[in-house]
């Protein structure tokens, strides 16, 4: 993504701590920010709940234009099923050109 200008950030429901396991676990080369207070999931609204549980994320993809806009997004409530990166790269290219 380097390449295009761009960067990519995830967002995970979790503490410090979670995060730095998640790194090791993951081998992620990027940059990981923490939302145990669901604060991100529920600005995006990228999450679901269950009465009387704590709301859980769904996978999501939000690709942001230089402008600020979110210029394409994708969200899959079945955790399981996650974005081809052939379309998330097409997204970036298209976003950026």
């Amino acid at each position: 993504m380097d390449q295009l200008g761009c960067q990519l950030i995830a967002i995970a429901p979790e503490a410090p701590a979670g995060l730095v396991k998640t790194r090791a676990k993951t081998k992620a080369n990027f940059a990981l920010v923490g939302d145990s207070g669901t604060e991100a999931l529920r600005a995006y609204g990228v999450g679901w709940q269950k009465p009387g549980k704590e709301p859980l994320p769904a996978p999501a993809v939000f690709v942001i234009g230089a402008d600020g806009k979110i210029a394409f997004h994708y969200v899959n409530p079945q955790f399981q099923i996650r974005i081809d990166p052939t379309v998330l790269m097409a997204a970036v290219r298209a976003t950026v050109k």
